[in-house]
């Protein structure tokens, strides 16, 4: 059984081991419960805003939200009061102090904002309901709601905090002497410290952020938890005070949306895409954990997930189909078709589109993977690709890698010779030996190239070789005396490689019989030379039926592909073999007709995106 797993899990596993043994920093003592904590224990899950997610380590362990909890309040009293009546209460700038720290705005007399201590306070005290118990609801079932499940609270750890959190008190005190809280002072706080005390787990924290991400969509029950006005709230609080005295530096070196909490979590969104939950209890002097940080800054160089990066459109996948949907314009024996659409499954096509981001080529490579077990050669198609990334380049590559060694064959059409993806693919043939994947100008080149391996694959006891006349398709149930007849007819021709056979507006007429090569019909090019590919037939076809029934001039061009021997039908030899065989000749004639009917049906499945030839383009080293 072949089984292989997406690039992206493989990624989460390397930046897992690299700090896996990582030891610095301490955990959170304050709280006498979070000492008690397993420093050692490490997590990592992103999840996208489909609802995917990929997860390493002890990313189901679970650990208290703590101050990560801080935006989902937030959104909660963005629902209550909308964004002016916040404001008035708790401000939006970041703020050089400790997330604890015993201070207001000097002007306001508010907290900075809702991200440290003072603000979430305030804002829990914003949350609406007739009593504490009704508030606490609230915001366990948003909570909850954002998780896409029920969440529970550590009493524990709550009533550890309440009994040692003598800083909040102070901040609560301080302002409900500016009448910036409710109160009910206690009743406040004691909402605040169950909430902070909330369990979840990495993925936990991923598919809450994935919701933020989706723009307050929750991927996995579909529900919009919040309206998207108020996500952006959300995430443009977070990205500039979400790791407190240090959301600068995170902003500038990771360049995502994020919060953290002294339980060891950290979530970080990437908007439109993903989110990364991260849970590692060791933290660092601003109350970040020492792992989370250095895994999230990998991600975002590694993946090129910075917010401020190239962020151009990333629809990516824009169909994917099998042989059974499209063909390529090499006509096939009706023998050959029997096996193309009994196999074709095992050829897959993605037409890509947009830009290849982190987003996209995810996508991409999750779509892949999941259909490893049942493809035997995967065609990639960029004619629509605006551009690549370099860490999605790479991505892309690395499924190639994967691709490779489970044994599939991979095509490129319409690649780019120049830019990230060309440079990645070039630095990963010379330096890594990989296998080059078989690229071709256009669709067609590559649908034909997955066609002929698949036939080669199953085409037991049948042979691509040589035919001779009773083989050719329009001859069937010609009895042995009609062949015969229409052998006396036919003359032996030959066309070299390359050689054309025939012209547009030229006056000839005759149809050939082809017994061996291959020879493409194209249409006038604009320039006087051949344009698009319409076919291309080969041993026991035949070609040029249409001059040879209507007595037009030649319509199209016909270039030998390879040697070719044939048998050439003129329309006097058509007229002796029906004086003497007309019952032989009415057969022939319906054979060319149902040949024709079937070609002519099956037009629609071509591809589109025809170019003067299929045969292979150079990547540059």
């Amino acid at each position: 059984m072949r089984s292989t797993s997406s690039p992206i899990d493989a990624h989460l596993r390397t930046v897992y081991d690299r700090y896996l043994h990582t030891r610095a920093g301490e955990v959170a003592t304050y709280i006498p419960e979070l000492a008690a904590v397993d420093p050692d224990l490490f997590g990592i899950a992103v999840a996208i805003v489909d609802g995917h997610v990929y997860e390493v380590g002890d990313s189901r362990h679970t650990f208290t939200i703590q101050s990560v909890s801080k935006a989902f309040t937030f959104g909660v009293a963005l629902q209550d009061h909308g964004r002016e009546v916040l404001l008035h209460r708790v401000g939006v700038e970041p703020t050089g102090d400790p997330f604890n720290a015993i201070v207001l705005d000097e002007v306001a007399n508010r907290p900075r904002n809702p991200m440290v201590n003072a603000g979430a306070i305030a804002v829990t005290g914003l949350i609406n309901g007739a009593d504490p118990s009704e508030r606490w609801r609230r915001i366990i079932d948003a909570l909850s709601r954002f998780a896409g499940h029920p969440l529970a609270v550590d009493e524990a750890v709550a009533l550890s905090e309440t009994e040692t959190g003598h800083r909040n008190r102070a901040i609560a005190h301080l302002m409900r002497g500016f009448d910036m809280l409710r109160p009910e002072v206690d009743e406040v706080l004691d909402l605040y410290f169950r909430q902070c005390a909330v369990l979840v787990n990495a993925v936990d924290l991923a598919v809450m952020g994935a919701t933020l991400a989706a723009g307050g969509r929750q991927p996995l029950t579909g529900e919009q938890v919040l309206s998207p006005d108020e996500t952006t709230a959300v995430l443009s609080v977070m990205s500039s005070c979400g790791m407190y005295d240090w959301s600068g530096e995170w902003i500038y070196r990771v360049g995502l949306p994020a919060k953290s909490g002294v339980g060891g979590g950290i979530m970080a969104i990437l908007p439109g895409q993903a989110a990364i939950g991260v849970f590692s209890p060791r933290l660092d002097a601003n109350g970040n954990s020492v792992r989370g940080l250095r895994v999230c800054e990998d991600l975002s160089r590694e993946l090129g997930i910075h917010v401020f990066s190239d962020r151009r459109s990333t629809i990516g996948l824009r169909a994917t189909y099998g042989r059974d949907t499209v063909a390529s314009r090499h006509v096939r024996l009706e023998s050959e078709e029997d096996l193309l659409r009994e196999w074709g499954a095992e050829i897959m096509v993605v037409e890509l589109q947009g830009a290849l981001v982190f987003g996209s080529v995810e996508r991409l490579c999750r779509h892949v993977v999941a259909r490893i077990e049942s493809v035997h050669e995967v065609l990639l198609d960029f004619r629509r690709v605006a551009g690549s990334e370099p860490a999605a380049a790479r991505m892309l590559i690395d499924l190639l890698h994967e691709c490779v060694t489970a044994g599939i064959t991979v095509a490129f059409s319409a690649a780019p010779t120049v830019g990230p993806l060309a440079e990645a693919l070039a630095e990963a043939m010379n330096a890594d030996g990989l296998a080059a994947p078989a690229l071709f100008d256009d669709l067609d080149g590559a649908l034909e190239f997955a066609e002929d391996r698949l036939l080669a694959r199953h085409r037991v006891g049948r042979t691509a070789g040589a035919v001779s006349l009773v083989d050719v398709e329009v001859c069937a149930g010609l009895n042995a005396d009609e062949l015969s007849a229409l052998a006396n007819v036919l003359e032996p021709t030959f066309f070299a490689a390359d050689e054309v056979a025939a012209r547009p507006g030229e006056q000839s007429f005759s149809a050939w019989f082809i017994l061996e090569g291959f020879v493409t019909v194209s249409a006038a090019g604009t320039d006087g030379k051949p344009g698009s590919r319409l076919r291309t037939v080969g041993p026991g076809s035949i070609l040029g039926e249409m001059a040879l029934l209507s007595n037009a001039p030649r319509s199209a061009w016909v270039r030998a592909q390879t040697d070719v021997r044939a048998l050439e039908l003129s329309p006097e030899g058509l007229s002796k073999f029906t004086d003497c065989c007309p019952t032989g000749a009415v057969t022939l004639l319906r054979n060319i007709a149902v040949m024709l009917g079937r070609w002519l049906r099956d037009a629609d499945r071509k591809p589109d995106d025809q170019l003067a030839s299929p045969a292979p383009v150079a990547v540059p080293a």
